[in-house]
């Protein structure tokens, strides 16, 4: 895949996230292991986006630097 085409999906999972954030305002309960608490969806939805992002990143730089590890033996 080129790069163009790798940009217009990335705007797209974005443009879909943002949409999905906005249509989801209502407040629920969450609980987390210990924690309990009142957040609307779109903020439980960003955060869950966000740390996926942030989990593929760390997952994609690990899997690169141990790359370049075995090229190093």
């Amino acid at each position: 895949m080129n790069n163009r085409g790798k940009l217009i999906l990335i705007l797209v999972l974005i443009l879909s996230v943002v949409v999905l954030v906005l249509q989801n305002m209502v407040p629920v309960q969450v609980r987390f292991l210990w924690l309990r608490g009142e957040l609307p969806v779109a903020l439980l939805l960003f955060l869950t986006a966000a740390a996926a992002f942030i989990a593929g990143s760390s997952a994609a730089i690990l899997s690169k630097s141990a790359g370049e590890e075995k090229k190093a033996k």
